[in-house]
């Protein structure tokens, strides 16, 4: 269940605005060895259809109401990191 909790956009702004930053739910993909694991030749963006299903599935939100997706990566782009992870 999601519970609401009080942000720095509640506790400092007068009324919500569109522009407000709405943090709904986070997943994440398996985590395997990076070279030699089971998902090493799996492209990033194949990895990212299951987490999108999972969002829409678990917070029940209609995707047409989505207007922006913040992917994160744990790698620094010069250690192996790619612009889709």
């Amino acid at each position: 269940a999601l519970i609401a909790e009080p942000t720095a956009a509640t506790l400092s702004g007068p009324e919500p605005s569109d522009d407000d930053v709405v943090v709904c739910c986070s997943v994440r993909t398996a985590v395997t060895r990076a070279s030699k694991g089971p998902l090493k030749d799996t492209p990033c963006e194949d990895m990212l259809v299951p987490l999108f299903k999972a969002i829409i599935e678990k917070t029940k939100i209609d995707p047409k109401k989505i207007q922006d997706a913040q992917i994160g990566n744990v790698l620094q782009p010069t250690a192996g990191g790619a612009t889709s992870r």
